[in-house]
């Protein structure tokens, strides 16, 4: 080693050395600010669950000091009856601030019926009833979906390949079985009325079917994929007996029919898997020779209820 190497070669030494305390430090600043980030996280999170807790607390007093205001407490609906057409219901509730001998009565309608007025009944000091009956649609829940191929591949290339499709779903859409009412006290000329309350009844409908998912499935060479399957919530009164998938002109004329069988099938893709508990499904694949205006599924029950359901047609 000549005199000129040995300096270059300390230098490129010191050189390591620093740049390796270097990323010592850099390293231990670099895990201290990690762990201070986390503790901030941390603390962030049960500040945030703190201020999430303070306003449900304020909530629920703000709500308690509305509930103390009101000249009535919130009235409770029992459900006291259900037979294959009516449900008998009674609401009840508590008037904090009344004259004896005044008017009280219960409004209250049904789907789209208009209010019904009918007379209270004071059964205790302050304690009023008002009982009546509704009608339970003989129709089924529905929860309702289809789904699109939305590429050209031939049906050749589908099976090898996954299909893009276009899914939408229905839901189970808008209740018909709301019950809506408000309570109204006359006092000589005086009149209060409470707020409007609302409450589905749609379990009702269980006690006459279990609720039915339907999925449709259009395929590009125009074959249609029905799938249906139903849920047992309860031993309902009817039983289902058979399903049958119709092409029509207009909504009545029926052109085509495929009755649907119970089958060990596969989910296929974009079809909603069955929750446990749901029943075998009934399917069938069809394709509409003539051209129709409308499909419907037709669910056929013991004791001679027919329900039907439109589904849309492919585009």
């Amino acid at each position: 080693m000549n005199s000129g190497e040995k300096p270059y070669k300390i230098f490129m030494l010191l050189m390591l050395a620093l740049v390796l305390v270097i990323s010592w430090s850099t390293r231990a600043t670099t895990r201290s600010l990690r762990q201070q980030v986390q503790m901030l996280q941390g603390e962030l999170h049960g500040l945030r669950s703190q201020v999430s807790h303070e306003i449900g607390s304020i909530r629920g007093t703000v709500q308690s000091i509305r509930d103390d205001a009101r000249w009535y407490t919130a009235p409770r609906v029992d459900i006291t009856g259900v037979d294959r057409e009516k449900a008998l219901l009674k609401v009840s509730w508590n008037l904090r601030e009344y004259t004896a001998g005044s008017g009280v009565t219960l409004n209250y309608r049904y789907g789209k019926q208009a209010f019904k007025t009918i007379e209270a009944v004071e059964e205790a000091n302050g304690l009023f009833t008002a009982e009546f009956a509704l009608g339970i649609p003989q129709e089924p829940v529905w929860s309702l979906s289809f789904s699109r191929a939305a590429d050209k591949q031939a049906a050749a290339d589908r099976r090898q390949a996954a299909v893009a499709v276009e899914e939408q779903h229905w839901g189970v859409g808008p209740s018909r079985m709301l019950l809506e009412y408000y309570i109204t006290l006359q006092e000589g000329d005086t009149m209060r009325s409470s707020e409007q309350h609302v409450m589905d009844l749609e379990k009702l409908s269980y006690s006459l079917f279990n609720p039915l998912n339907l999925w449709v499935g259009w395929e590009k060479d125009g074959e249609l994929h029905v799938i249906l399957y139903q849920m047992p919530v309860t031993e309902p009164h009817y039983v289902l007996q058979s399903a049958t998938l119709e092409s029509r002109r207009g909504k009545t004329q029926a052109l085509q029919s495929w009755p649907l069988a119970l089958n060990e099938i596969q989910t296929p893709a974009g079809a909603p898997r069955p929750a446990p508990g749901y029943t075998h499904p009934l399917e069938v694949r069809a394709v509409p020779a003539q051209p129709c205006d409308s499909l419907f599924l037709v669910v056929e029950y013991s004791g001679g209820i027919t329900v039907e359901k439109e589904i849309p047609v492919a585009e």
